[in-house]
């Protein structure tokens, strides 16, 4: 029984030695196939050093050297994220080279790290490998790409100096041991020669490169002397060379001291700022010092930053050099490469532009030379050709073309105008105007004071700004109003044209658009054109006005034989007017004639239809009591000339003529005696010249015996008229003895000289004091009494005065004078004679009109004759 349990004690004790011996040989088993893992990962790690190093041995291209361990790495570890850094010593940042790796998608191409900032600057900065099993959430590649979890960042270092970083990263916690630090530091180890190498040799690429520019700008410098075609030269080598976004070459004009920025190219394309003075920008900087000027970073210099000139697309560059244009000790300009991303060249690269500029300042000078006596002899060639082309201008419009063609070809002629000086009425006009090169309509008569021009034609001086600030000074020193042609120029330039000691004229030429475009020189040019122009504009003035002359006489003749041919006084003014607008083209021609103390409107006719009649509200005015230009020449005689309307107290303004702007009234006379006023008006200012007041006056002198004449045959066929009637109505009362056909007949004569719309024959009874229609023509519908008190009306107010009573109006104000009441339904015009026989009233004629002014003294005198005759029978 003892030895039995002993037995089973001892069984399961071996049995328990026996577990423990087999757990141990699978402990061991499992440590044996651990290592035997880990000798495998070793082993492919090994390899996989081995293969980068091949891959990457003989990569001279440091792109493709890169991206070829990234991808090597990425493929052998199957980790998630790859990224290799590359150190700039010169901004001390990490760029992004090369990504791969699912990762790889989130990270920009241009993304950068300061040195110490996150696990890959740290590594940089410490130089040694930087492991995070557990990344937190504020790192920044894990704000970039949020999966990672675990991030190692290795150093690639060249002997002491950290060339990169190669970051690896896991979306595992506690992803990376010392096995992966060996290996990557490994694998950095191999790419750091590698890199430096390939960094070696793109440096020699890129210094032949450099080389090879230098050497084809030397040889363009000595095949080019178009300026021009140089500078875009230039612009491609060195844009490329220096992978500029940015460009320009400015030249300095010492004596002007203003830079000019002739050439500059922002993003590929060209921009044309022009001149600004010096002082101003980092040009002034590079030309006052003579060396020059480099800005790495624009952000970290403001001071640098504010002393930009905006050009182009108007962004400030983050990076900046510049390098001065030398010819011996004389600062010829400035070279410049600007680029929007910071830390873009260096002093390599400094060097390298200036070595550029030596060769770009040389090739400018002799561009310039060669330019300048090209201009010289082109400008020598065009005045000669100007001189003879000018003098065989026989007519002023191919005289101003002419001249504006050849100054053309010297100068930008957008804007341009010749002036002419009248030293008579003391007054310039344009008689040639371009305005963005577009022929305009030339404009009238200007005072002499009015802008630069009247300057120039009274110190006989040319004049040249070179800024609009020159422009507007000039002005408000002169005390003037600034007189532009529309936008203010920012460049103008004008000379006399003078003939024999005397001013006749004005050249100039201005720029809208651009500063300093002419200097001295092109004035001295300008002033030898005008000189030229002169004398040809002198000689065609005196012919024109010669022509002008004959041609206004033969005018003058036309119009005095077409209305002198004319006897009917309405057709007489009818054709002065007529004639003289279309002749003259006047906006409105009017007549009007003096009776008694007043001015009387007797024809019109307004511009563009000779048949469109011109007949105003107010048809008369009081010569002594209106104030205006025609009642002024009514009563001096004298002619009134309004060249500004708004400027004239005397101008009567008229609804019908809104667009009137000149205006002039010439006395109408025969024998000094003022019958009437010719009034011409116009639709432009200063219309009106001294020749054409000496023309009109000439022409109402003509209109006043036209007038003249027809009124005295007028008054002529009126006497034979009334003639006539009084002897037929003389035959016809001896002839007939019935009273109803003798008053029938006074009645048909009568209305053969008189308006008789209303016409009566009243009989008075002297026993009975009473009144009776004996004839009653009217267009009154009312029944008319049988007889009536010869105390009532204005027919008794005749018979009992026995004399002829005129009234205009038969108003009650009109009549209460009389002491008149009962006048009856009024007319506008009442005229009424008696009959008086053997010295006794034995009636009244009485006729009455709708019209004002129906009837006049001439009718008055008519009827009374008539009813003397009838009285007698």
């Amino acid at each position: 029984m003892g030895d039995s349990k002993r037995t089973k004690a001892e069984l399961r004790e071996a049995l328990t030695e026996a577990e423990a011996k087999i757990a141990k040989l699978e402990e061991d088993h499992l440590a044996c196939k651990r290592a035997m893992a880990v000798a495998r990962r070793r082993a492919a790690q090994v390899s996989l050093i081995y293969e980068v190093g091949q891959r990457i041995s003989g990569e001279l291209t440091l792109d493709a050297l890169v991206v070829e361990v990234v991808e090597a790495v990425a493929e052998a570890f199957g980790f998630r994220g790859v990224l290799l850094f590359l150190h700039d010593p010169k901004t001390h940042t990490l760029s992004l080279a090369a990504s791969a790796g699912e990762l790889a998608p989130f990270f920009d191409p241009d993304f950068q790290l300061k040195i110490g900032e996150g696990l890959i600057g740290l590594a940089a900065e410490t130089g040694e490998t930087q492991i995070s099993g557990d990344v937190a959430p504020d790192d920044l590649v894990r704000q970039i790409a949020g999966q990672v979890r675990s991030e190692m960042a290795t150093p690639i270092k060249s002997g002491s100096h950290v060339v990169g970083v190669l970051d690896v990263q896991s979306d595992d916690l506690e992803a990376f041991d010392d096995s992966y630090r060996l290996a990557i530091e490994a694998l950095a180890v191999q790419a750091a020669p590698a890199i430096e190498h390939a960094r070696s040799f793109e440096e020699a690429q890129s210094r032949a490169e450099r080389l090879a520019v230098v050497n084809r700008i030397a040889k363009i410098a000595t095949a080019t002397l178009d300026l021009d075609h140089l500078m875009e030269s230039v612009y491609d080598e060195v844009s490329q060379a220096f992978q500029a976004d940015a460009f320009f070459i400015a030249l300095y004009d010492e004596e002007a001291e203003e830079i000019d920025l002739c050439f500059e190219i922002d993003e590929g394309e060209r921009h044309d700022s022009g001149r600004f003075p010096l002082g101003t920008g980092l040009t002034s900087i590079i030309i006052t010092e003579r060396r020059p000027l480099i800005i790495r970073n624009m952000a970290e210099q403001p001071d640098y930053d504010e002393q930009g000139v905006a050009w182009g697309s108007g962004r400030t560059p983050a990076s900046w050099l510049g390098v001065p244009l030398m010819l011996g000790e004389q600062v010829m300009g400035v070279l410049s490469v600007q680029a929007y991303r910071p830390y873009a060249w260096g002093e390599d690269d400094e060097r390298l532009l200036l070595t550029i500029a030596d060769q770009v300042a040389v090739a400018i000078e002799k561009a310039s030379l060669f330019q300048e006596r090209e201009q010289r002899m082109t400008e020598l060639s065009v005045l000669n050709e100007i001189g003879q082309v000018i003098s065989s201008a026989m007519r002023m419009d191919d005289l101003m073309e002419t001249v504006y063609e050849q100054v053309t070809r010297l100068f930008e002629t957008k804007n341009f105008y010749i002036a002419t000086y009248d030293r008579v009425s003391d007054m310039w006009e344009i008689v040639y105007l371009v305005e963005e090169e577009e022929v305009l309509p030339p404009g009238g008569p200007r005072e002499l004071g009015a802008g630069v021009t009247g300057f120039i034609i009274r110190n006989r001086q040319p004049v040249l700004f070179q800024s609009r600030a020159e422009y507007v000074s000039f002005h408000e020193k002169q005390g003037q109003k600034i007189e532009a042609w529309g936008e203010m120029p920012r460049a103008w330039m004008g000379a006399p044209l003078v003939v024999a000691d005397e001013t006749v004229g004005v050249m100039g030429i201005q720029d809208l658009w651009e500063e300093g475009v002419y200097d001295e020189q092109d004035l001295a040019l300008f002033i030898m054109i005008a000189a030229q122009v002169a004398p040809a504009l002198g000689n065609l003035r005196l012919l024109e006005k010669a022509q002008r002359r004959a041609q206004e006489m033969a005018v003058i003749n036309e119009v005095g034989r077409a209305i002198t041919s004319v006897l009917d006084l309405s057709t007489v003014l009818r054709q002065i007017v007529d004639i003289t607008k279309e002749r003259f083209n006047y906006y409105c021609v009017s007549i009007l004639l003096v009776e008694e103390e007043h001015l009387v409107f007797r024809s019109g006719s307004v511009i563009g239809d000779t048949d469109r009649r011109f007949w105003p509200e107010v048809k008369d005015v009081d010569i002594f009591e209106e104030t205006s230009m025609v009642t002024q020449v009514a009563r001096t005689g004298e002619p009134a000339l309004a060249n500004d309307v708004t400027q004239s107290p005397h101008f009567l303004e008229n609804e019908d003529l809104s667009e009137t702007r000149s205006e002039l009234t010439l006395p109408i006379k025969v024998k000094d005696e003022t019958i009437g006023v010719l009034d011409v008006q116009s639709t432009q200012v200063n219309a009106y010249r001294p020749s054409d007041v000496e023309l009109l006056q000439a022409l109402a002198n003509q209109a006043g015996v036209a007038i003249q004449n027809a009124r005295l045959f007028e008054d002529a066929h009126i006497r034979a008229e009334e003639l006539a009637v009084l002897n037929e109505l003389g035959r016809s009362l001896t002839a007939q003895l019935d009273v109803q056909e003798v008053l029938q007949e006074a009645y048909w004569q009568t209305s053969r000289l008189i308006d008789t719309t209303n016409f009566f024959i009243v009989l008075y009874d002297v026993e009975q004091h009473t009144l009776s229609f004996a004839l009653s023509i009217s267009e009154i519908d009312e029944d008319l009494p049988t007889s009536f008190s010869a105390d009532a009306g204005l027919t008794g107010y005749v018979v009992r005065q026995r004399a002829p009573l005129l009234l205009e109006e038969t108003l009650a104000e009109e009549t209460e004078k009389l002491g008149i009441s009962e006048v009856g339904v009024p007319s506008l015009s009442w005229l009424g004679v008696p009959l008086i026989a053997s010295e006794r009233v034995i009636g009244i004629i009485n006729i009455e009109s709708p019209q004002v002014d129906a009837f006049s003294e001439d009718e008055v005198r008519l009827l009374n004759t008539l009813a003397s005759n009838l009285a007698v029978f």
